[in-house]
Formats: structure tokens, sequence, C-alpha cells
């Protein structure tokens, strides 16, 4: 049987900065956007739903559910900020998933705890509850142009 490869020990490698790069496509302040996004998404999700499931089964039916929703907004045309917003939801119950929160609440006094901020740090309340501060998107459009006057 072949060796497996510990994939935490090739991720430890991994820089910030690349990690931007690969959320981005290449494009480190895009990927930037999308983490925060995703943050303010996960945030949000966590004080609205603590309770995300009961079982892989029920997380999966959540999963569906969200998926449901972005292609709603997609196929209805509903505008690429709502289609964003539904992609966000999307992935936040993936990402929660793979961090196994459908463990009949095990995790969740260890999830909030991370929220929690350290010294200097905006609170997790400041940042999901701040919805005037937008993240900046990047649109391709935009980027080309920006190039072609260069």
């Amino acid at each position: 049987m072949p060796k497996r490869k510990n994939i935490y020990r090739s991720l430890k490698d991994l820089s910030l900065r690349d990690v931007g790069r690969s959320f981005g496509n290449g494009n480190y302040f895009h990927g930037v956007a999308i983490l925060k996004l995703l943050s303010k998404t996960l945030i949000k999700a966590r004080r609205k739903h603590k309770e995300y499931a009961r079982s892989k089964d029920e997380a999966l039916r959540v999963i569906g559910s969200e998926y449901g929703e972005l292609l709603q907004a997609v196929t209805k045309g509903e505008g690429g900020r709502r289609e964003r917003e539904e992609a966000a939801h999307c992935c936040a119950t993936l990402i929660r998933f793979l961090g196994k929160e459908w463990r009949e609440g095990e995790l969740e006094d260890k999830m909030l705890a991370m929220l929690e901020p350290e010294e200097g740090e905006e609170s997790s309340a400041q940042l999901a509850s701040d919805d005037d501060a937008e993240v900046e998107w990047f649109d391709e459009d935009e980027d080309e142009n920006e190039e072609k006057e260069r």
C-alpha cells in the first residue's frame, strides 16, 4: 500500500500570501476580500445558528438548502451582490461541515471561543454588526481596464 502524504506537512509551507492568491485565483487582494467576506458570513451564521446540525445528514440538508438558494439567485438573475451573498452562505455551510460542526454541539464552545478577539483586535460582534462596511470586490473588467491603461 502506498504511503499517504500528510496534508498538514505540505500546508505548513503555505504563506498567507499564498493563501490569498489561491482564494483570489492569483489576485492576492481579491483573495483577501473573499476571505473577509467568508469570515464575516461565518461569524453571522454561528451567531444566528449556534447549532449547525445534529448529524451529517442534517448538515447535508443545510448545504443543499443553501445551494438551492444560490441556484435560485443565479437562475432568476437576482444580480451579482445577491449571488455573492448566497455563494458565501453556501461556502459557510461547507466550511462548517469541514470543521465537523455537525457533531451535536461538541465544537460549539470551541468555535465561539475562537471568535473572541485577541488584544488589539476588533471583536466578532463589531465585525458581525458592521453591515455598512462592505467588502471591497475587484471586478475583472476593472482590473483589465487598469492594465490596458498602463
